[in-house]
């Protein structure tokens, strides 16, 4: 082959080679620019030498703007405190080539962002370069720490929250699922659901729970009943969704629960408060057509009776009449302090008042009161027996009197309104308890009895075993419940035996306080004895029809009297009139009230004796001191009966 020839070979092939290199490097660059990373290629000493499209898109700088400029240019400020970049550069590639690592980058318009950068080190002609591959990781760090609130706020949640695969096999709960459940984590990972919750009592199906969540559709709340590690039955209400993937792919499930025992325990209460509301309002229904019925049955007598006399009525009939209409008098009248103790009561206004009190002389003075209420009653055929052992006759104890006694009349006359044949006994013994002497009273009868299931029941207030408008037995309802309250007060307790058909037995206890000082026994009334024609009592009473009570009496006994309609009155008549024995003051006056009229009277005339009387139901402490302030002696509580009318004119004038 000739020289010339040669020659062209090797430069047709030298050509040849150029232009493939030529074309492998413009593959080369167009395989660069159409990457999605920013790749860029830098020298030993940090400036940038090549740059393509996806690093201008990701800084923002163009490849005339870059080139030739610091790598500084595109890394956070934070690298800047390294004096020698150089150095810096040589150690990172030393460390970091192959690699893949993370720092923070900085945009053209200052803005930092973190960045995974891929470095590898290679030779160019007579220098070394750097390329570096560089991915924005911004979305995937932003996803990442939403992500880690996500986790947080599930892990912290106040909710019971767990996560499964699609197999149902725990992958995730929280704290919350831990305190309810007892479980660990470790202890439940990796295991069915309905395997470690499920209780004997859940009736789910979990079948058709399954089926539903693999057809995409969420479970909504639903009560459930699980059960914890320790073998606790629990109530909770539950929720559960499918997890999807952007390719509607079910990847897992999430459950969401809530322990709802303390709302089923409020929801219980609140049932039971609306049952016994109703109840409370069915109650006071009966009670109110009860109490209308009891107040109109003896007004009907004492208008009808009272109508029916006139001139024409013969002195037997208006003394036959009469004895009807005080009867009636009575009932209404015991109507009326049952509702005023009931009242005070549930006001809680009512106190106990001690005093040494000896127990046989007190039941005496109830057993007399009593026997007159048995005639009321039409109950003369019982037998009524008080009985107090030979060994307790002398029995003393320092408790409320008034109060006792109220007590025992509102169960002996329970005991009146349910026996039709027997006998009725009460009183009391003594035993010991923990060392202790206690005083049981006691009030049995031979009456219908009571079940079982209302021996409780029928110390409510309004309450009768039988609450029906046909009833045939008398009463508002409110005995027992007095009584109870009353016993309650004076620190004891009060029970009840019975048997249907056979009778009741009601007990009570108060507890026991000796004392050896007790109060003169009641003596009885001579009132027929009682002289008092020489004394001149001022009556000061506003209410005519009361005014006219008083007169009468008064001039049946032959006693001088003064009237004086308000309290302005009584203390000029006391100024024109001092010889006056006894003031009469009722308290609710007008122009000038009891009060302030007894003050005036009190310092023109401090020893006259001033008596208040009064419909008022007074706190007993409160009044008491207005009354001695008052210069007041005593109070007579309306209405007042001719026998306490006398026992107060012979204690305070005679």
């Amino acid at each position: 082959m000739k020289k010339e020839e040669t020659t062209e070979k090797l430069l047709l092939e030298i050509e040849a080679l150029k232009h493939r290199a030529l074309n492998a490097e413009k593959f080369q660059s167009f395989i660069i620019d159409s990457a999605i990373d920013a790749i860029i290629t830098i020298t030993e000493d940090g400036v940038i030498s090549s740059w393509n499209r996806a690093a201008q898109g990701m800084f923002g700088y163009t490849s005339e703007e870059i080139i030739h400029q610091s790598i500084l240019q595109i890394i956070s400020d934070k690298y800047l405190e390294y004096k020698d970049l150089n150095r810096l550069i040589k150690v990172w590639i030393q460390n970091k080539a192959g690699k893949t690592s993370e720092l923070v980058a900085r945009k053209k318009d200052g803005t930092e962002f973190p960045v995974e950068l891929s470095v590898s080190r290679w030779q160019s002609e007579d220098q070394n370069l750097i390329t570096g591959i560089i991915r924005d990781v911004s979305e995937r760090k932003n996803a990442h720490i939403e992500l880690q609130k996500l986790h947080s706020a599930l892990k912290k949640s106040k909710e019971i929250v767990f996560m499964t695969d699609v197999d149902g096999v725990f992958s995730f709960v929280n704290d919350q699922f831990s305190n309810l459940y007892g479980f660990e984590p470790y202890e439940v990972l990796g295991i069915k659901t309905p395997r470690i919750l499920k209780s004997p009592k859940n009736k789910r199906d979990f079948t058709a729970f399954w089926n539903t969540l693999l057809n995409k559709q969420g479970i909504p709340a639903t009560q459930y009943t699980n059960i914890t590690k320790y073998g606790e039955i629990i109530d909770v209400e539950g929720s559960a969704d499918p997890i999807i993937d952007s390719q509607g792919n079910i990847i897992g499930f999430i459950g969401i629960q809530r322990d709802i025992r303390q709302r089923i325990v409020v929801l219980d209460s609140l049932k039971e408060a609306l049952s016994k509301a109703q109840e409370s309002d069915k109650l006071k229904s009966e009670f109110l057509a009860n109490i209308s019925h009891e107040l109109r049955t003896p007004l009907n007598a004492i208008i009808g009776l009272s109508s029916l006399i006139d001139s024409e009525t013969s002195i037997d009939e208006v003394l036959e009449y009469n004895d009807i209409i005080k009867s009636s008098g009575d009932h209404l009248l015991n109507i009326v302090e049952n509702l005023i103790d009931i009242s005070m009561i549930e006001s809680k206004q009512l106190k106990s008042h001690k005093q040494p009190l000896k127990l046989k002389a007190v039941l005496q003075e109830l057993d007399e009161l009593m026997r007159i209420k048995q005639k009321h009653f039409h109950k003369n055929h019982l037998e009524f027996n008080l009985i107090i052992p030979e060994e307790y006759q002398e029995q003393t104890l320092n408790t409320d009197k008034i109060k006792l006694i109220k007590i025992f009349k509102s169960l002996i006359e329970n005991a009146f309104y349910f026996t039709n044949e027997g006998y009725i006994n009460y009183g009391y013994t003594m035993y010991h308890s923990e060392g202790k002497p206690v005083i049981k009273f006691f009030v049995e009868d031979t009456g219908i009895g009571i079940h079982d299931e209302n021996q409780t029941t029928i110390f409510d207030l309004f309450r009768q075993v039988d609450g029906s408008l046909s009833r045939t037995h008398e009463g508002m309802g409110t005995g027992l419940s007095i009584a109870k309250k009353l016993v309650t007060l004076l620190g004891g307790t009060i029970w009840v035996n019975s048997i249907v058909d056979q009778g009741s037995t009601f007990f009570f206890t108060i507890p026991f306080e000796e004392t050896h000082e007790t109060q003169d026994e009641p003596k009885p009334l001579k009132t027929k004895e009682v002289v008092l024609k020489d004394k001149l009592i001022l009556i000061v009473e506003d209410d005519a029809s009361n005014f006219e009570y008083f007169k009468h009496f008064f001039e049946r006994y032959d006693i001088q009297y003064i009237w004086a309609k308000n309290g302005e009155m009584a203390v000029n008549y006391c100024k024109e009139h001092p010889n006056i024995d006894l003031v009469l003051m009722d308290i609710n006056l007008p122009i000038l009230n009891g009060y302030e009229a007894s003050k005036q009277i009190k310092k023109l005339y401090p020893d006259l004796l001033i008596v208040a009387q009064s419909a008022y139901v007074y706190d007993y402490d409160y009044d008491k001191n207005k009354l001695m302030e008052a210069g007041i002696k005593d109070y007579l509580i309306k209405p007042i009966t001719v026998e306490t009318l006398l026992e107060a004119l012979k204690s305070y004038c005679t």
